[in-house]
């Protein structure tokens, strides 16, 4: 929505129905003092509360009335967390994620671990100099958890639960038939696409890395973000400091 001018503008939205409580709410944003920009998604309700008070702020505008306190409120607690605003997304495939968890009955709708702000560590060394690691979230073949192939559907039965740690000195079979990708125009027939393994090989030998890390690692897709952050993710990062890895590839399917 382009907003442009110095002319104060008052602007009410429609009302939007809470997937949670089945209630309708509306809210009514003004516009003052605002640059040529363009806002996108606007009004848009999502998660069962507003996440609005922020980012429209930023932008020139500021919210007069909402008829759902407690939800800003709620929005106000994720904020305090240092999560970024969830209108700060390139797609609106979320709120599909969140709906979805809705309809499987779970009390909340999936919160995203989005950060504002994320730690950065520089490369401390030349990359022609680095042991270079590879985190995948592809899994081990295993015929006995079904179709597995390229262009197989989603097979939940093929997800593994903890993580992994498997050499580098061969090319193992790895699949990924238990993720969510456009299987409509990626049919998964190349491995090399989703686990750039035999490329770092051949990085390593035109000097390219300093070396190859002697395992690579799985990080599992579990949907608990407390596992991933305080199980999963810890154990991976003690095995890539036995391997002494400075740099670490993430290759998420």
């Amino acid at each position: 929505m382009p907003l442009s001018g110095r002319s104060v503008s008052s602007m009410v939205f429609p009302r939007f129905s809470n997937p949670t409580t089945g209630a309708d709410s509306t809210v009514v944003l003004r516009a003052y003092d605002c640059k040529p920009r363009h806002i996108d998604g606007v009004g848009t309700f999502s998660g069962g509360f507003w996440h609005t008070t922020k980012p429209y702020t930023q932008h020139g505008l500021k919210i007069v009335s909402t008829t759902s306190p407690a939800a800003e409120a709620a929005s106000g607690d994720a904020h305090a967390l240092g999560f970024a605003p969830e209108i700060d997304v390139p797609t609106r495939y979320m709120q599909r994620t969140r709906d979805y968890y809705l309809a499987l009955g779970y009390g909340n709708p999936y919160r995203w671990a989005q950060f504002g702000e994320v730690p950065f560590t520089a490369v401390s060394k030349p990359l022609s100099e680095a042991c270079v690691g590879l985190v995948t979230t592809a899994a081990h073949f295993d015929p006995a958890f079904g179709d597995q192939g390229p262009g197989a559907a989603y097979n939940a039965g093929a997800k593994f639960y903890t993580p992994y740690a498997t050499a580098t000195d061969s090319v193992p079979d790895l699949r990924i038939s238990h993720l969510g990708y456009d299987r409509k125009h990626t049919r998964a027939d190349d491995q090399r696409s989703y686990f750039p393994l035999e490329r770092l090989r051949e990085a390593n030998e035109a000097g390219r890395i300093g070396t190859l890390a002697s395992r690579f690692y799985g990080a599992p897709t579990n949907r608990s973000q407390r596992v991933t952050m305080e199980t999963d993710a810890p154990q991976i990062l003690e095995w890539m400091r036995e391997d002494g890895v400075d740099v670490a590839i993430l290759g998420a399917n």
